[in-house]
């Protein structure tokens, strides 16, 4: 699975988060099903996705729907095992994160993210 670095466009983020890419059918099947825990610090983009479920998850973590910018345009945070969570109509991926990332990264709906390789 390929990792990059989240940033967000016109302001820096107070953490570095890597970022797994999960945009095959299987990596999107799994998503974050086979971890114990989401150490902060490490997320998961799926994409394409619209809405994610925590069945059968072990944690609790914060959920950021994206457009096709990969501008944020909801939040869910501390959704816990065996929920689900319905993105925007105009979401094109989700972010998954661990719980109070949101907070601690500050972002906020109409944040623009990108996923840098370089530094990764």
């Amino acid at each position: 699975m390929k990792t990059r670095t989240l940033k967000r466009s016109g302001s820096a983020l107070s953490h570095t988060v890597q970022v797994g890419f999960a945009d095959s059918f299987f990596t999107r099947l799994l998503g974050l099903l086979p971890r114990r825990e989401l150490p902060f610090g490490q997320s998961l983009l799926i994409t394409p996705c619209t809405d994610v479920h925590t069945w059968f998850m072990r944690f609790t973590i914060d959920i950021v729907f994206l457009d096709k910018q990969h501008k944020i345009v909801g939040i869910r945070e501390h959704v816990r095992p065996f929920r689900f969570a319905l993105g925007p109509r105009s979401t094109a991926s989700v972010l998954e994160l661990t719980a109070g990332a949101v907070e601690k990264l500050a972002l906020k709906t109409d944040d623009h993210l990108s996923f840098d390789e370089a530094s990764v």
